[in-house]
C-alpha cells in the first residue's frame, strides 16, 4: 500500500487501490444500512449488553408505583399486585449476509459509479432484510395453522385470544380457495367465513403474540384516525408514551384520504426515514414490510431494544474463473421487546376484514 501523501499526489495503481475496496465497501454498507433502515431507528440501541452466547440477557425492570398510605399501613399490602421489579429478556440475535462481485474490469478502469450503484443496492437489501426481522419482533407474529374436518360449516375458529395478522393460504376441501372473509380479532375470537359450507379445511396464517393494546379497526377493511388514536391511548394508560405509527402504504393513503391535512412540523423537527407526515402526535412511517391492513403504534424509546452483537465484517476471496473478487458481507444482531405495553397492535383493516 502507498502512503496517504503519494495517493493525494496521484501517483498510485490499481494494484494499491485493490486492497482498500473490501474495507471501504463495508464501512460504506454499514453506515448505508443504518441510514435506510425504518425499522432499526424504532429501538432503543444497546451495546452494553454484546458478550458471549447466543441468548443475551436484557434485565427489564417490572411494575413501579407510587401510593398515599396512612399511618401504619403496610407498604407490601399496598402493591401486592405489583409485578416484581426486575426480570429478564433473551434476545436470539440474527445472521445477515450479502455479497458483491468485483471484476478486474471495474478495477482497473475504477468504475467508482458503478460501484456506488451495487453499494447502494447491497445497503437497501441489507436494510430491507433487517427491517422484516424487527417488524417480525415488534409485531410478534408467529405462523400457526388451523385445520378442521367434519360436518359442512361456514365459520372456522381460529387462534383464541390471538389478533390474526395476515392469512397466508387457505385450503379447503383439497383446492385453494379465496372466497372467504375475515374477523381478524372480533374480541379475542377470531374466525374465518366461507361464502359456502366447507366439510375440509386448512389455514395458514400469522398471528400477533402480543396482545396487551389490540385495537380492531373501526371501519372493517379500512384504517381510520379514530383507530390511531385509541391504539395511543391504550399505551397512554399503560403509562408509555406512543409517538410512532408504523403503516403500511395503503393504510396511509386511507389517512391522507380522510384527514387531508396532518399535523404541522416544528423549526428544526428531525424526520425519521420512512417519515410521511405526523397526525395526533404520532410520527407517521409507510414500509411494505409491515403487513397490509395492520397498523403499530409504539413508544420508540421504551419499547424494544435493538442490540448490535457484530458489527458488519468483509471476507474477500478471488474468483479466478471469473476474474473477479467475492466480498462477502456480515453482521449480527439481536431485536427484544422488553416492554408489550409501550405497543398497540391494529388489525382489520385487511380487504376482506369484517
Amino acid at each position: 500500500m502507498k502512503s496517504i501523501e503519494a495517493l493525494a499526489e496521484g501517483t498510485f495503481t490499481t494494484d494499491d487501490i485493490a486492497p482498500a475496496i473490501p474495507r471501504v465497501i463495508a464501512k460504506e454498507i454499514e453506515r448505508g444500512v443504518y441510514e435506510k433502515s425504518i425499522g432499526q431507528q424504532l429501538c432503543r440501541v444497546d451495546r452494553s449488553i454484546v458478550g458471549k452466547g447466543k441468548s443475551l440477557t436484557i434485565l427489564k425492570l417490572g411494575q413501579v408505583d407510587a401510593t398515599v398510605v396512612s399511618e401504619g399501613q403496610d407498604l407490601d399490602s399496598a402493591f401486592s399486585a405489583q409485578k416484581p421489579a426486575i426480570s429478564s429478556v433473551h434476545i436470539t440475535p440474527i445472521k445477515l449476509a450479502t455479497r458483491l462481485l468485483v471484476t478486474r474490469e471495474l478495477e482497473e478502469d475504477q468504475g467508482i459509479d458503478i460501484l456506488a450503484l451495487a453499494i447502494d443496492e447491497a445497503e437497501k437489501r441489507m436494510a430491507d432484510l433487517l427491517d422484516e426481522k424487527i417488524f417480525e419482533t415488534l409485531l410478534g407474529a408467529e405462523s400457526t395453522v388451523t385445520a378442521y374436518s367434519g360436518a359442512g360449516t361456514t365459520h372456522l375458529a381460529l387462534a383464541s385470544g390471538y389478533p390474526v395478522l395476515k392469512i397466508v393460504s387457505v385450503v379447503a376441501e383439497g383446492a385453494t380457495v379465496t372466497d372467504y372473509t375475515v374477523k381478524y380479532w372480533n374480541n379475542g375470537s377470531p374466525e374465518l367465513i366461507f361464502s359456502s359450507s366447507k366439510t375440509s379445511a386448512t389455514v395458514t396464517y400469522k398471528i400477533s403474540t402480543h396482545t396487551t393494546n389490540v385495537v380492531e379497526a373501526n371501519t372493517k377493511g379500512q384504517l381510520a384516525y379514530k383507530d390511531l388514536l385509541k391504539a395511543k391511548r391504550k399505551i397512554r394508560v399503560q403509562k408509555f408514551d406512543a409517538n410512532v405509527a408504523v403503516l403500511y402504504p395503503e393504510e396511509v393513503e386511507d389517512l391522507v384520504n380522510e384527514v387531508k391535512n396532518f399535523d404541522t412540523y416544528g423549526t428544526n423537527e428531525v424526520l425519521l426515514n420512512g417519515e410521511v407526515g405526523k397526525l395526533g402526535g404520532l410520527k407517521i412511517l409507510e414500509t411494505t414490510k409491515m403487513y397490509p391492513g395492520v397498523g403499530l403504534v409504539l413508544d420508540t424509546k421504551r419499547c424494544a431494544v435493538y442490540v448490535p452483537k457484530r458489527k458488519l465484517t468483509v471476507t474477500k476471496q478471488e474468483k479466478p474463473n471469473l476474474d473477479a473478487t467475492a466480498i462477502y458481507m456480515y453482521m449480527r444482531a439481536g431485536v427484544g421487546v422488553v416492554r408489550e405495553e409501550a405497543l398497540s397492535i391494529i388489525t382489520g383493516a385487511q380487504s376482506d376484514a369484517v
